[in-house]
């Protein structure tokens, strides 16, 4: 498997296997970073949608994003979500990123923080999809090319 160009902070382990990146916790603040310079004009995209299968005991997640405006990842640009924990399947998230005011101009990265808080160490995380403005639920298709796995 291939990790697309996504890079991993606070992961004991990753691989990409069976079509899904699978993480394993380090311990707190676990989280996945896309590729830089995604290119994507934020003027119509409003949502995120992450389809993933959360092994961990936290109902938290946030998604960070850095724009042309924004070049760092902070508080103020993220979007706090809730998650199902200890799942047995894979859920998929909607998450409304208009409802941040920073949510504008291009958008140059993406960073999945799953769980947001708390010690989650060896907790497997197996992240199928993240994508950008449509659902994602076309195999592999996701907006300006953002995909995992």
């Amino acid at each position: 498997g291939d990790q697309e160009g996504w890079t991993t902070l606070g992961i004991s382990a990753s691989q990409v296997t069976g079509g899904n990146f699978r993480i394993i916790s380090g311990g707190c603040d676990p989280h996945v970073i896309s590729p830089d310079n995604l290119g994507l004009g934020l003027t119509w995209i409003q949502k995120v949608y992450v389809k993933v299968k959360n092994g961990s005991s936290s109902t938290a997640a946030r998604i960070y994003f850095q724009t042309d405006s924004n070049p760092s990842f902070s508080q103020a640009s993220s979007v706090l979500f809730t998650v199902t924990a200890n799942d047995s399947v894979f859920q998929t998230y909607e998450i409304d990123m208009s409802t941040n005011a920073n949510w504008t101009g291009t958008l140059k990265r993406l960073r999945l923080d799953i769980p947001d808080q708390g010690d989650s160490s060896g907790s497997e995380i197996l992240i199928d999809r993240i994508a950008v403005g449509e659902s994602g639920n076309r195999p592999n298709i996701v907006s300006g090319g953002v995909k995992v796995a």
